[in-house]
């Protein structure tokens, strides 16, 4: 009565959404059954024994609960002297451990242990068996064979058995760990062209940077503001592993001194009237991943730069992830120059 209440049990599991979690499943097993020991062997023929499991599977073993059920055929008549057994029944209930092998873990091999009724007599019962899993339509299936030892007493006629059962399994509610992939970059512009080689320019005596610059006396846009900055299209264009660690959005402390020149050049500048913090990533990595990144890296510039002075109300903060590389390309030197903080100055009466 034990075991078809843990059958019963196990089909209700069967039937119900809530077996279907990421590492919990349900197995029916339908196999044909053949009796391989001596006595059992002359006196029953080949019957079925479908069998019902419920696991709960780590990384390399599942503990389960399995339940089975069947019959063999009648075969020929014992001897004058003895009684026709009829059909023999087996009925089971166990505890399973499975070892699964292989490296995506589709083959297993298993040990149950557990009692039984056969006839009107309770019997301990034992399981090995092994497979191969094969996805199928959200429907793994796996050809097994087992083999089932049920232990009778000395003084029962037909003693000890013996089967092999060979057949099919099913399992439902598995889901495989997919491999992580690389995911591929969104499809970006292409780069910008080249700038036109800098003409001559007329010196004006600026010591900073060099007269490698164009001259403050012609663009002073393009001249720097501070020895570690310098302002390009209304750009300030930085490397973001001067502000932060990898893969990290709190602000190091040479980006700090970074941010204090910004804010000094700022205050030099009153035609400045706002800065737009801009954060930025390389192409690696998933969309939601770099755009989290770069706007809580593009918040942390932002802060520091209210606690430096500026009025929050003039300094914007905006992460763009992955979406706006500098270089489409795909070598570390790219990946280096999408990884970038940009400060955008936003000047008085500009459109």
């Amino acid at each position: 009565m034990r075991t078809r209440s843990v059958l019963a049990a196990l089909v209700a599991v069967a039937v119900s959404p809530r077996h279907a979690s990421a590492d919990t499943w349900v197995t029916a097993e339908t196999p044909a059954a053949f009796a391989v020991s001596g006595e059992q062997a002359s006196l029953f023929r080949p019957g079925v024994m479908p069998a019902l499991g419920l696991y709960h599977s780590g990384k390399r073993f599942a503990l389960g609960l399995r339940a089975r059920a069947g019959v063999l055929n009648n075969g020929p008549a014992p001897g004058p002297h003895y009684m026709d057994p009829g059909m023999g029944g087996l009925v089971t209930g166990g505890v399973a451990l499975r070892a699964m092998l292989g490296a995506g873990r589709d083959g297993w091999l298993e040990t149950v242990v557990g009692g039984g009724v056969t006839g009107h007599d309770g019997v301990p019962v034992m399981e090995i068996g092994a497979g191969w899993w094969f996805g199928h339509d959200g429907v793994d299936i796996a050809p097994s064979v087992r083999y089932v030892g049920v232990v009778a007493s000395p003084s029962e006629r037909l003693g000890s058995a013996q089967l092999v059962l060979v057949g099919l399994d099913l399992r439902f509610g598995h889901h495989k760990a997919k491999p992580r992939l690389v995911e591929e970059p969104p499809p970006v512009l292409p780069p910008p062209p080249p700038p036109p080689p800098d003409a001559p320019v007329a010196s004006d005596g600026d010591a900073i940077g060099g007269e490698a610059l164009e001259s403050c006396a012609e663009d002073s846009d393009a001249c720097p503001v501070d020895d570690t900055i310098t302002v390009v299209d209304d750009r300030i264009v930085l490397d973001d592993r001067v502000f932060f660690d990898f893969e990290q959005a709190r602000v190091r402390s040479g980006g700090r001194e970074l941010i204090v020149a910004v804010m000094k050049a700022w205050r030099e500048h009153p035609e400045w009237a706002a800065i737009t913090v801009e954060g930025h990533t390389d192409l690696r990595g998933s969309d939601d991943y770099n755009q989290d990144l770069s706007q809580r890296r593009a918040d942390q510039v932002r802060n520091w730069m209210v606690r430096d002075g500026a009025d929050p109300a003039t300094v914007d903060a905006i992460g763009y992830g992955r979406s706006r590389p500098r270089d489409a390309g795909t070598t570390e030197d790219a990946h280096k120059k999408n990884r970038r903080v940009e400060f955008v100055v936003h000047r008085r009466g500009a459109p």
